[in-house]
């Protein structure tokens, strides 16, 4: 599954590579977003983010943030006169006022209520 994450600098899609979704079967990415890096540790993190429920544009429900990276390995020289944050942006109010559930709100629908009230929830959604 892809997910759509929006960014700072945009939307970035970040694929899981599945024994049922193999990397050859992503076609449809070519023309329309750029392959800049792979995952090669914290794996557990991107099933994590395959797990996330989305919409029918697979935009999460809740959002999602990436809080750090570590590049391992840069083939590249950096130009001279690169300037490297310390820090990655502050999500905008536009993108924080989504109306998503937010990054770092908690989803525990039995909170606050009593183990009667948690039984017969989870009974209705067994009907």
């Amino acid at each position: 599954m892809a997910v759509l994450l929006e960014t700072t600098l945009g939307d970035v899609v970040i694929d899981l590579y599945t024994e049922e979704r193999p990397r050859e079967n992503l076609d449809y990415l070519d023309g329309v977003h750029t392959v800049f890096g792979e995952v090669t540790e914290g794996m557990d993190i991107i099933k994590k983010i395959n797990e996330t429920f989305v919409d029918k544009d697979f935009v999460p429900y809740q959002d999602i943030r990436i809080n750090h990276t570590v590049i391992l390995d840069d083939p590249f020289d950096d130009p001279p006169d690169l300037l490297i944050p310390d820090r990655s942006p502050e999500p905008t109010r536009e993108q924080l006022d989504s109306g998503r559930i937010g990054a770092d709100e908690e989803i525990d629908d039995f909170k606050g209520r009593s183990a009667e009230e948690v039984e017969e929830m989870k009974a209705e959604k067994e009907d």
